[in-house]
């Protein structure tokens, strides 16, 4: 059963579940304010939504990430029930989710780290 775990959580077997299963439980944590949404994130995405914060210097750099991800920043944070669909998945562990709430899609590159999918960022 482990096995099964951590062979989807690397992009075999059901690499769209693993992958969706990631973004759920980030959006959860994120939405929130949870420091633990920064251990669903790659340290670069992490970083440079600290650096994008608008908030003081003060603060962990996932306090300033997290206040990048408010709802009136930048990043538009759909609700973790929402519809996803997975277009691009790349065996190497990258996989691009679109995120649909309404008629509003919002896309997120995601990475395999491990035995885990992190967020990594959002498409220019």
């Amino acid at each position: 059963m482990a096995l099964t775990a951590l062979i989807a959580g690397c992009g075999a077997g059901d690499p769209y579940v693993a992958v969706e299963a990631g973004m759920r439980d980030w959006l959860v944590t994120a939405h929130q304010r949870d420091e633990a949404a920064c251990d669903h994130m790659t340290d670069e995405y992490r970083r440079a939504l600290s650096a994008a914060s608008t908030s003081s210097s003060e603060g962990t750099e996932c306090s300033r990430a997290l206040t990048t991800l408010a709802p009136d920043a930048t990043v538009m944070l759909p609700p973790a029930d929402a519809a996803m669909d997975v277009p691009v998945w790349d065996p190497s562990g990258e996989a691009l989710v679109e995120v649909k709430d309404g008629s509003t899609v919002v896309q997120f590159w995601m990475q395999v780290d491990g035995d885990r999918w992190r967020v990594a960022g959002t498409p220019d």
